[in-house]
């Protein structure tokens, strides 16, 4: 599977969500001020992402520790910024 298709179902996968209309639509997607500074963000591949209002991008990522045998997830990624703070 290739394209938007492959792109959806890997952020099905990852996020078990589907993909903001901004990550999964690019033809249609609204690009707007106002769409891209909608304080609720979108769900990106690696996690929530969103605009303040001074252009700087917020993420919501994992915290993920290194260990001899691989990766091991501390903190999953949030889906929304409903509890984050800076």
């Amino acid at each position: 599977m290739r394209g938007p298709a492959a792109f959806g179902a890997r952020i099905r996968e990852r996020r078990e969500t589907r993909p903001a209309a901004l990550a999964g639509a690019p033809g249609g997607a609204d690009f707007s001020p106002a769409a891209l500074a909608d304080p609720s963000g979108f769900a990106g591949v690696d996690g929530v992402f969103r605009f303040r209002p001074d252009g700087i991008a917020e993420r919501g990522l994992a915290v993920v520790e290194v260990e001899a045998d691989g990766l091991r997830v501390i903190g999953p990624a949030p889906r929304t910024f409903e509890r984050l703070t800076n």
